[in-house]
């Protein structure tokens, strides 16, 4: 167990840090986090008597073995080495909060609202107030949490998705602090702004998970019901002039890609297969950067080579579930809201909602620890 200063230390940081790693994705971020990842697996090792680590590991490492294997075919080696860069980072978190639940427990409730806090008031400045402080230091048609990429919507209300559900466990939790009601009423609004729909389906079905897995007391139950309608208005407002149905072509590029390139192009060069995809036809010839979906975006990188990410995708949330059913936590539900985003956006290309994914489950998966549960409220 680490001692209180340390702890403090580590806590500042990962708050700079993933402040940062919200800010694009670009390389600096991404080597910076894996210097720091690094840096933490090396506590690891010199204060813990037994280092311990999840089975699943061992997809991961296959994983980013293959990605290094594919740079000797990738169409763009820049892009495949940050990929290979931003998962090894991952991997150092997700080991780093897998080991130390406890100590980074307070991070969660805490430190996620301030940084969202960071990206509001870059938001306000950049797109309201059209000044964007800090486009001298991040590139061009970079892919952050506070500036829209698109005119369609942002991503801040991903990551706001976060700070809501972190601040309605907390208040279910019997935690009644007048922060968690700011931030949860603080939310809503900023995610209807942002008009992002993964981020309203992603609070929408971990709200659902958590009613129908938890035995939660009635009047919290018809909290979440009433939610679960005011997101749902939320979804047709933000819906309204956007095309739904086929909006998602890159998934059909994605599996058609399998055939032109059964070792894929590299991991970050979803935008060959887009631009070159057997299925350019009406209405699924639409390009894209990346495939807004986590797992098709590996597929299309590594091709048959992404077997091992899916076997650990898979393994991962099974045993997340089965564990959740049995010991509820935070960091359970933070880990699903988080995938559900990133089966319909391009979020885990920036690196903070990814080292927040890996973390979340690294501290979801460790048996040994359980905070607070929604279970049998007094």
């Amino acid at each position: 167990m680490l001692n209180k200063l340390t702890t403090n230390i580590i806590l500042i940081i990962l708050s700079i840090l993933f402040f940062l790693g919200g800010l694009g994705d670009f390389f600096l971020i991404q080597v910076i986090g894996f210097i720091i990842s690094g840096i933490f697996f090396i506590i690891i090792l010199a204060e813990k008597e037994k280092f311990k680590y999840p089975f699943e590991i061992i997809y991961l490492i296959f994983f980013i073995a293959f990605q290094l294997i594919s740079l000797i075919w990738t169409k763009n080696v820049y892009n495949s080495l940050s990929y290979i860069v931003l998962f090894i980072s991952s991997l150092g978190f997700f080991i780093f909060f897998y080991n130390y639940p406890k100590d980074l427990n307070r991070y969660i409730s805490f430190v996620i609202p301030l940084i969202g806090l960071g990206y509001l008031a870059l938001y306000i400045f950049t797109v309201i107030f059209k000044m964007p402080l800090l486009a001298k230091l991040i590139p061009e048609n970079c892919c952050t949490l506070y500036s829209p990429y698109t005119f369609e919507h942002n991503h801040i209300g991903d990551y706001w998705s976060i700070v809501l559900l972190v601040s309605f466990y907390n208040i279910v939790t019997k935690n009644k602090n007048i922060i968690f009601f700011i931030w949860l009423f603080l939310s809503i609004p900023i995610i209807i702004i942002s008009q992002s729909r993964s981020a309203i389906i992603a609070v929408a079905f971990s709200l659902f998970y958590a009613y129908k897995n938890t035995e939660i007391k009635p009047e919290f139950k018809n909290y979440i019901k009433i939610g679960l309608i005011v997101l749902s208005i939320i979804f047709l407002i933000t819906s309204f002039g956007k095309v739904t149905l086929f909006s998602r072509p890159y998934y059909f590029q994605a599996i058609a890609s399998i055939f032109k390139y059964p070792f894929g192009v590299g991991m970050g060069n979803f935008i060959k297969v887009s631009t070159n995809s057997i299925l350019d036809s009406f209405f699924l010839k639409k390009n894209a950067a990346k495939a807004h979906n986590i797992i098709f975006e590996v597929i299309t990188g590594l091709g048959v080579l992404s077997a091992p990410f899916i076997l650990w995708f898979i393994n991962t949330l099974r045993k997340i579930n089965k564990k959740y059913k049995t010991k509820p936590n935070l960091f359970a539900l933070l880990s699903i809201l988080i995938t559900v985003i990133f089966m319909f956006d391009m979020c885990y290309a920036i690196p903070t909602p990814l080292w927040l994914w890996f973390s979340f489950i690294g501290m979801s998966l460790n048996s040994s620890f359980e905070n607070k549960k929604i279970v049998k409220l007094p």
